[in-house]
């Protein structure tokens, strides 16, 4: 018995195959992408505002190593470690000029960091987009 296999699927399953045309457009090369580069460039845009804050937050650092006792600071400049030790025990006299220093070192490492940070995830992608 011969069994057509249209008239079967139409039956069992009330469906129609329908067969459509579309036009498609693909993007072979991520700078036509305009979200790629877009991304790119805020990610660049970000890593210059945080640069800027390194700046800032080692002039402050620099300041606040002025206020201080020069030779204490280079006595115990050598860790953050020691810092915290040193005013947990009481050892260092002016507890305040730590603090600001402690914070300004803190800020410092911390937008460091992320910069560049920025700075390596931009580097692959960057010469890449931003070509011409």
């Amino acid at each position: 018995m011969y069994v057509d296999s249209n008239n079967y699927c139409r039956k069992a399953y009330k469906r129609v195959r329908v067969t459509r045309e579309e036009l498609r457009s693909t993007t072979v090369c991520q700078k036509e992408n305009s979200f790629y580069v877009d991304t790119v460039r805020a990610f660049r845009d970000r890593r210059y505002k945080f640069k800027g804050l390194l700046k800032v937050w080692k002039k402050k650092l620099d300041a606040a190593k002025q206020e201080g006792d020069p030779a204490e600071i280079k006595r115990q400049e050598h860790s953050l470690h020691e810092i915290l030790e040193g005013v947990k025990f009481g050892k260092l006299q002016n507890f305040g000029d730590w603090r600001a220093l402690i914070c300004c070192k803190n800020k410092e490492v911390l937008y460091d960091s992320l910069q560049l940070a920025h700075k390596c995830i931009l580097n692959s992608f960057y010469g890449y987009v931003m070509r011409k």
